[in-house]
């Protein structure tokens, strides 16, 4: 195993913590505790009844200085279970510290974070395998990022952000295992455009490089630039130039796929712009693509636009079509923000693999929440999009995420939406995902679509009822057209009431259905049937 870098760098951070400016430290102690009870049962099985007993205790710590934070959140789930009349006891520990050293004001800080979870990386489990459900079980995987961030804003010559960054993100093995799964990824971005002095052309550059070591012998290397200036010519109309080059590596044992290839190009065309946030642009572009094992090189023309428009200050619409080395792209991203309103969808394509993306981790969503929330109800919509969590608070991304242990290289189009809302007494939020992720050894497609919705009404001043739905399905379909699918949806139902600041009671029944089976995953392929009740009771102070 890898040694643990960042909880040493988080370490000497403390250790001169004393040369900073004074800060404040606070500190809350949590418990929760439930009582459930679970009828499961296989299509080729009978009915299995498990009485389950559920301690968590946890505690979250934040330290806020004038140039560095820490903040710290731990908890420990202790079961003892009566499965079928016999005992059994189980337990999982996770936390995530994070850090924060401000080294030029409004300038320039490096962050730092480590976490402990337990994740299932099996689709025909997914909204399944937690820590009630007993017969796979769960991964126990260690994540550490660490990232230099500079954001240059407000400036009359050049605005942007730049970032190095590096993260390990390891998967600990299975009692069946001999060995951890173990990847890491580096690499640095640079975005940056025209000061806000510029009149008669914008332009904006972007650089992205990442190199990662995989669970498996194979290595990815992706590189990729482009370069867009917009020449104002005639009132709101103008010329735009743009350039771009790709380069997609895989090192390793094996050989290097064929499918990855280096592309680039040059276009010129002409624009549309009122003003420096809205612009369309349509180009014409001469690309070319580089042969690989004594292919010969490609040549393609072709036509490209963008829209970049600002509707207002609370909405924006970016829209990129090309080309790429695999054939048209397209790009986007739709942001709306009001006081009770928040919704965004976007769209990607990537040339990635399963442990570049764990070790990416997941966006940040709409919702504030506290620690220990459970629901979209506990949470807040932001005043503003560049919301500074506040003591015990975290950005909470209701779309789990759904993501398979097998380590390819992949071809990945991604879709998300993501609307969230609320006032008063009601609080809801949706998400919805779709990807298409093209095996680039086998040829093999994987589809996932995943969706999950919850609502909370306030039924008074201290009581709230709260319903969520997760549904998943995933599809595997090779060169002839062959598919299998499995579909998972989980629905629960839950009541809970405060006492007092500190103190909730709750209750609640949820119902799982599993159907299908995708191949390529050890997992019982059966239909499941889970049915639980349970009731709880936490503590949960602020932090002081």
């Amino acid at each position: 195993m890898r040694k643990p870098l960042l909880v040493i760098l988080v370490a000497n951070a403390l250790g001169t913590s004393a040369m900073l400016s004074a800060g404040e430290l606070s500190f809350a102690p949590a418990l929760d505790t439930s009582l459930v009870q679970q009828k499961y049962t296989f299509a080729s099985d009978a009915q299995r009844d498990i009485n389950t007993l559920v301690v968590t205790p946890s505690f979250t710590a934040e330290y806020s200085a004038r140039k560095f934070t820490l903040s710290a959140t731990a908890a420990h789930t202790q079961q003892e279970s009566n499965v079928d009349e016999d005992t059994q006891e189980d337990s999982f520990t996770s936390y995530r510290v994070n850090g924060e050293f401000f080294i030029v004001d409004r300038l320039l800080y490096l962050t730092v974070a480590r976490s402990q979870s337990h994740q299932s990386f099996n689709p025909n489990q997914f909204a399944i395998e937690d820590f009630l459900f007993r017969d796979t079980p769960l991964r126990k995987n260690t994540s550490q990022q660490i990232s230099l961030n500079s954001n240059i804003q407000n400036n009359d010559y050049i605005n942007g952000n730049l970032q190095a960054f590096h993260s390990q993100f390891d998967i600990s093995a299975l009692a069946t295992e001999l060995n951890d799964n173990e990847s890491s990824t580096s690499g640095f971005s640079v975005q940056l455009r025209q000061g806000d002095d510029t009149k008669a052309m914008t332009w904006s550059l972007v650089l992205n490089h990442q190199d990662s070591e995989q669970f498996s012998a194979n290595d990815l290397s992706t590189q990729y630039a482009q370069l867009t200036t917009n020449f104002r010519v005639f009132n709101d109309f103008g010329l735009t130039t743009t350039a771009q080059t790709e380069k997609n590596e895989v090192t390793g044992t094996t050989q290097a796929f064929s499918q990855l290839r280096d592309f680039s190009s040059i276009g010129l065309g002409v624009n549309y712009s009122p003003s420096a946030n809205r612009i369309i642009a349509l180009t014409y572009n001469k690309g070319t693509t580089d042969g690989l094992n004594g292919q010969a090189e490609e040549e393609d023309n072709f036509v490209a636009g963008s829209i970049n428009w600002a509707f207002s200050s609370r909405t924006q619409l970016t829209l990129n079509a090309a080309k790429r080395f695999y054939g048209r792209s397209a790009s986007g991203n739709l942001s709306y923000n009001t006081k009770h309103w928040r919704a965004s969808a976007t769209r990607s394509e990537t040339v990635t693999s399963t442990s570049r993306l764990l070790n990416e981790g997941s966006s940040l969503a709409a919702f504030v929440c506290p620690t220990g929330a459970t629901s979209v109800g506990d949470c807040f919509l932001p005043d503003t999009l560049d919301y500074n969590l506040g003591a015990g608070e975290n950005f909470v991304n209701f779309l789990q995420p759904n993501i398979s242990l097998e380590d390819s290289i992949i071809l990945r189009k991604n879709n998300v939406v993501s609307v969230g809302y609320q006032k008063r007494k009601l609080s809801l939020s949706f998400s919805a995902s779709l990807n298409e992720d093209e095996n680039q050894a086998n040829f093999i497609t994987t589809e996932t679509a995943s969706k999950n919705a919850s609502i909370t009404y306030k039924v008074g001043a201290r009581s709230s009822l709260s319903l969520t739905w997760t549904d998943s399905e995933t599809k595997r379909i090779d060169q002839d057209d062959n598919n299998l699918s499995g579909n998972t949806d989980k629905v629960a139902l839950r009541f809970e009431r405060t006492f007092g600041r500190d103190w909730s009671a709750n209750a609640e029944l949820a119902n799982i259905n599993r159907d299908g089976f995708v191949p390529g995953f050890a997992t019982q392929g059966d239909k499941l049937k889970d049915k639980r009740v349970s009731v709880g009771l936490s503590y949960q102070p602020q932090l002081k």
